[in-house]
């Protein structure tokens, strides 16, 4: 069994660039892309994503480190492992990004009424 994780990635133009050039798998794994003048946004539902995974995710934070962290904010969204604490997937700091991508935490009980 593994876990699966919704991911966003908003960015700035140039790092919007460089993704397509060097993790082309990232647009090929997007259920949504929305653009405008300000960046670019990658929506990846379900996805397998390991920061740890010694593979192409990996690569990607290795490379993401470098770069301007106030061009970029990836958030990982853990449906296992839903709160804020557990999830090292979240980088960078473009906090105010055109599309406000930020983590939500959403906690409930559900119960059938007898």
């Amino acid at each position: 069994m593994s876990t699966r994780s919704d991911v966003g990635i908003a960015c700035k133009p140039k790092i919007q660039e460089q993704i397509d050039i060097l993790f082309p798998w990232i647009k090929e794994a997007a259920d949504d892309m929305t653009f405008n003048d300000e960046g670019t946004l990658y929506h990846i539902t379900d996805i397998k994503w390991y920061e740890m995974d010694g593979g192409d995710v990996e690569r990607f934070y290795k490379w993401l480190k470098t770069q301007n962290h106030d061009d970029f904010i990836v958030v990982e969204a853990c449906h296992d492992y839903p709160s804020t604490e557990s999830s090292s997937g979240d980088l960078g700091s473009w906090t105010e990004n055109p599309w406000n991508v930020r983590k939500a935490v959403h906690v409930s009980i559900k119960f059938n009424e007898i």
